[in-house]
């Protein structure tokens, strides 16, 4: 819909731009044709006597004129020949200057002699009666002479002079004037290049770039003098290369908002896909997890209810197996409220609402206690337990919770590994962190469930097959807790050959 909307805009925009070049391209066209005629007319100047004002001869003042007073009188016009004489007299009785203009204009029938007197009186004053007929006769001869020579001026404007080039009747300074003019009076600031083409699309002539290649759709063309009988069709084309960043430029705010609208939808697309995948994954998780409660529940929860309706039937049972019953009881009832500790102190885990109980640790000390007490629950499973240190170091940390971290990470390899599995606990020290490894034998994690282990409740997938006990809260409390301490997890595992997890935890000066 956006990019409707742009392209929409983008169209309308391009379609004033066609119609305001095309505007500027026929003003230059006009232009030229006019300038053409007026240079023509300026090849008259010659005959402009013609065009004098007999009538603007000083009026004749009521008062006495001074001794300066001076006025003008048209002596004669004569055609002789071809050539047109006119000659004029200014001054008064005193002092005189004579003024004779000559001009070809042999194909212009005028009167042969016009001949005007005035008198003046004891004043140097004209008679009023000589002056109106002088007006009237002048104005006569002067409208009959100045038809002649428009006559003459049209035919010339039509008169076709065959070798008068395309060249010739153009100056690219004033095109280039004219054609700038024009532009920049419609707002057009765009960079152009322009040339004049023959009817055979030949370039006779281009613009000071000298780049007269075009595209199609980016030129504009026009008829230079399209008023021509005879002389050879020439065309004014003017090229934009850049028309589309032009368009583009010009709506430069619609596109920003529109690019900004485009990327506020497609992140809010976004947050609310990502949205509706991790409610989809926290529903699996947590339908998973309610799964794995239930199957850590039942079990000691039947126990309890066996023993129980045992006990009631049993009646007269002996000491020894009544006690054994209730012993059975107190153990199934201490799991329980186990499992119960383990979902209550996840919740506390997740706010990092607790507090640690800082002390000096030796962690070889530690791992090799807690190497210890496992290797028991090791042997039971037949499993090669295995530990080595090559370091030594002491760190300020919650015993408690550093024994958890590596109980955790040893029950994983215990659990997830088959027959006869092999354990690897490790200490070292790398690159300023203290580094507990543990490495197993076992079942293995893929590349894609690498990356959610450390979640909050999340299992390994293992379809309808419950066979390992647990409710998918060891690795996240293993993040937490490390993370807690300054430090970091990793995990390394290939599906069929083990996994390895590394604890790291930063070095503190003595």
């Amino acid at each position: 819909m956006q990019l409707f909307w742009i392209s929409n805009a983008v169209g309308l925009e391009e379609t004033e731009f066609n119609y305001r070049i095309n505007e500027s391209l026929r003003e230059v066209s006009e232009e030229l044709e006019k300038q053409e005629a007026l240079s023509k007319l300026r090849s008259h100047e010659q005959g402009k006597f013609l065009f004098l004002k007999v009538d603007t001869m000083q009026q004749i003042q009521e008062e006495f004129p001074d001794s300066g007073f001076q006025y003008r009188k048209v002596r004669k016009i004569n055609k002789d020949q071809g050539i047109v004489e006119v000659e004029i007299i200014e001054g008064d009785d005193q002092s005189t200057s004579r003024k004779h203009i000559i001009s070809d204009a042999s194909n212009i029938d005028m009167i042969e002699e016009l001949s005007l007197d005035l008198k003046t009186d004891g004043y140097g004053r004209a008679r009023m009666e000589d002056l109106n007929a002088l007006q009237d006769s002048a104005l006569r001869k002067r409208l009959l002479n100045k038809t002649f020579l428009v006559s003459d001026i049209v035919k010339s404007l039509i008169e076709v002079d065959m070798s008068e080039s395309i060249e010739d009747r153009i100056h690219m300074n004033d095109l280039d004037t004219m054609l700038s003019t024009a532009l920049l009076s419609r707002g057009i600031k765009a960079k152009y290049e322009y040339c004049i083409l023959d009817e055979g699309k030949n370039i006779r002539m281009a613009s000071s770039t000298g780049k007269a290649e075009h595209e199609e759709a980016n030129s504009f063309q026009i008829r230079l003098f399209p008023k021509d009988i005879i002389q050879d069709v020439a065309y004014l084309v003017v090229s934009f290369p850049r028309k589309t960043g032009y368009l583009l430029q010009a709506n430069w705010l619609l596109l920003l908002m529109s690019m900004g609208f485009m990327v506020a939808l497609a992140y809010t697309y976004y947050l609310a896909l990502r949205t509706i995948i991790r409610q989809r994954n926290l529903s699996v998780i947590r339908n998973d997890f309610i799964n794995n409660m239930t199957h850590e529940l039942k079990t000691p929860i039947s126990t309890i209810s066996l023993a129980i309706e045992f006990l009631k039937d049993a009646g007269t049972a002996d000491q020894n197996t009544t006690k054994r019953y209730i012993d059975m009881i107190g153990d199934e009832n201490k799991r329980l409220a186990q499992q119960v500790e383990k979902v209550l102190k996840s919740a506390i885990w997740g706010t990092g609402d607790f507090q640690l109980k800082l002390e000096s640790i030796d962690l070889n000390a530690l791992l090799r206690d807690v190497y210890d007490k496992f290797e028991i629950k090791a042997r039971e499973r037949q499993a090669e337990f295995n530990f080595s240190s090559n370091s030594g170091g002491n760190i300020q940390g919650d015993r408690v919770h550093l024994s958890n971290m590596v109980f955790n990470l040893l029950d994983n390899a215990l659990k997830y590994s088959k027959e006869n599995p092999k354990i690897q606990l490790s200490f070292y020290s790398k690159q300023g962190d203290y580094i507990i490894c543990v490495k197993d034998s076992g079942i293995g994690i893929s590349s894609e469930n690498q990356k959610k282990i450390f979640d909050k409740m999340y299992r390994v997938p293992t379809g309808n097959v419950h066979d390992v006990k647990g409710f998918g809260l060891g690795l996240s409390y293993i993040k937490i807790i490390a993370e807690r301490h300054g430090g970091y997890v990793t995990v390394e595992s290939h599906l069929g050959r083990g996994s390895t997890f590394e604890i790291h935890l930063p070095q503190q000066p003595t």
